[in-house]
């Protein structure tokens, strides 16, 4: 039963059961504020379906975006490849000049290339 049927029963009760005029209006209030309620009720229901439709594309999109993403932290600098293809092309012992001279590095940085290729187990 709608809100707009208990509304139309109280009506009906109230002039068929004989009762005094304040118990008419009583209820005559009430259905009133029940009805506003219903009406206030509706449209939070509208807003929150609405923000929940926006909630569900904004997830979606952002399942996709992670998705699409490519990990940074496992991979490796460009730099850091090619002295890997270089030492594989190689297959002899390099030495940090030798790396260094072959990709006109600055031989601290070099160094620091070392010790990171090292770290990750690579030489």
């Amino acid at each position: 039963m709608g809100a707009t049927d208990t509304i139309k029963e109280f009506a009906r009760i109230a002039t068929t059961a004989g009762l005094t005029k304040d118990v008419i209006d009583l209820l005559d209030k009430k259905a009133s504020l029940l009805a506003e309620q219903v009406v206030a009720l509706e449209q939070e229901n509208t807003t929150l379906l609405r923000e929940n439709r926006n909630l569900k594309l904004e997830n979606e999109n952002l399942k996709t975006q992670l998705q699409n993403a490519r990990p940074k932290g496992d991979e490796l600098a460009q730099k850091t490849r090619e002295i890997l293809v270089y030492f594989f092309k190689n297959a002899r012992e390099i030495s940090v000049a030798e790396i260094a001279n072959q990709f006109k590095m600055d031989l601290n940085t070099t160094k620091i290339w070392a010790v990171q290729l090292e770290t990750l187990i690579f030489l």
